[in-house]
């Protein structure tokens, strides 16, 4: 009897605490989750008219975005957290993943049951972009690669069959554009400031030609008889010696040089986010439609690639929510990339599902601005940011690039010379590390 009695006494502690666990579960979910991120109007409507009505039918929990302008969205984010305020998930730009980790900013999803299933639909450049120190830290909200362009009336003018596929004969092919009065500067770049404008054209053509920006040590490459410092140097005679470069190129960021290439007057682009292709070839906005294709980067054709990512927030309310919402805006619905899918079809704006290229609508809507199967064998070939720039994730990096950005301007438009630029950078870099350590 006494045996019988210690077993009721034991059966009621275990409902007891079992009860008391559900009641907490219940306590503590989360009347309303807080994602922020940089504003971009297709990604807003979609949360609006897709993704958060579907998460408030399934969880019960509704959902506040806080976006803003890209310019502010740091400040803000930094802002936000300082202050402590609610951020459940939160929008990670590539340069920010190391310094925000580092903070302790984001909390590591490296333990979740659920990424076996993405490493597989994931494209292993975009699988690495999510990494940083070993853990993984988030789900995609946008993958890319850098594309070049060519525009196919300009080349029918010169009489050429094909796009160049070395640095050589692209200047070859524009200095004959040129001195045939098809264009005046056949080549177009995005070397604008910004957080991927003029430096990533650097890194690019760096990288495409074997080189780095910085070594697995994170010491600098760039001096004298590197490829980043004979890069840097072609690159300036394609602006000053053989004026085949529009020096407007140096004040243009992506939009704005898309416009510029659109008004026809040039042959090559170098190097857009692949998913303006969608815009360009567009005959509602664009009077070049249709005659603008994709080219393979000149050199070892591999394009560089990033990874922006949807984070759970350190000043998340509910871990287990915020990485369910992190899986409705950068993962998988019920075994489908819905957000994914709908950005794709509706803005070609790349998450980096392998499915995705071998959806049927996604592929016919895709058809109709560029050659699918071209951007897939890109992806193929495409290499990870962080293997040619090691330290992209350094807390000082973020300014150290923004630093590279006007002494790149400078040496391009003739202000300074490419050993004054290369000094410059490196100096900075060596001044950055000090403070940081």
């Amino acid at each position: 009897m006494n045996n019988f009695k210690r077993m009721c006494v034991w059966v009621l502690v275990i409902f007891l605490i079992v009860g008391s666990f559900s009641l907490c579960s219940f306590a503590q979910k989360p009347k309303k989750l807080v994602l922020v991120s940089h504003r971009y109007p297709e990604l807003s409507r979609i949360w609006k008219e897709e993704i958060f009505p579907r998460f408030e039918r399934d969880y019960g929990v509704k959902v506040e975005a806080i976006t803003t302008p890209p310019k502010q969205y740091f400040p803000k984010v930094l802002s936000m957290f300082a202050a402590g305020e609610q951020i459940d998930v939160v929008n990670v730009w590539t340069i920010y993943l190391g310094a925000w980790a580092e903070k302790g900013m984001l909390i590591p999803v490296t333990n979740k049951p659920e990424l076996k299933e993405y490493e597989k639909d994931l494209l292993p450049p975009v699988w690495e972009g999510l990494k940083y120190k070993g853990e993984v830290w988030g789900l995609p909200y946008y993958s890319d690669i850098l594309s070049a362009w060519y525009y196919e009336d300009k080349f029918k003018q010169a009489g050429l069959a094909k796009p160049p596929t070395t640095y050589g004969e692209l200047v070859e092919q524009a200095l004959k554009m040129k001195e045939a009065g098809i264009c005046k500067y056949p080549i177009l770049w995005v070397g604008g400031l910004g957080k991927e404008q003029i430096p990533w054209m650097w890194f690019q053509l760096t990288s495409s030609q074997g080189g780095t920006i910085f070594d697995k040590n994170l010491n600098l490459v760039i001096g004298p008889g590197s490829v980043a410092y004979k890069t840097l140097e072609w690159w300036r005679k394609t602006f000053l010696e053989w004026e085949v470069s529009d020096p407007i190129s140096l004040q243009l960021r992506f939009t704005p040089a898309r416009k510029t290439f659109q008004t026809g007057d040039y042959a090559f682009l170098l190097f857009m986010h692949r998913y303006y292709i969608r815009q360009i070839n567009d005959p509602e906005i664009s009077p070049i439609a249709g005659r603008v294709r994709e080219f393979m980067i000149p050199g070892n054709h591999r394009p560089l690639s990033f990874t922006l990512l949807f984070a759970v927030s350190s000043n998340t309310i509910n871990e287990d929510y915020a990485w369910k919402l992190v899986q409705y805006v950068g993962g998988k619905i019920k075994g489908e990339p819905l957000e994914a899918k709908l950005l794709e079809l509706r803005a070609m704006l790349g998450t980096g599902y392998k499915s995705l290229f071998f959806d049927i609508e996604t592929r016919k809507e895709w058809s109709k601005y560029t050659d699918v199967d071209f951007i897939l064998e890109q992806w193929r070939k495409a290499i990870p940011l962080k293997e040619v720039v090691p330290a992209l994730y350094e807390s000082w990096y973020p300014e150290w690039q923004d630093f590279v950005g006007i002494q790149l301007q400078q040496c391009l438009s003739g202000k300074i010379s490419t050993a004054e630029a290369i000094k410059a950078m490196i100096q900075k870099a060596e001044e950055l590390k000090a403070v940081s350590r």
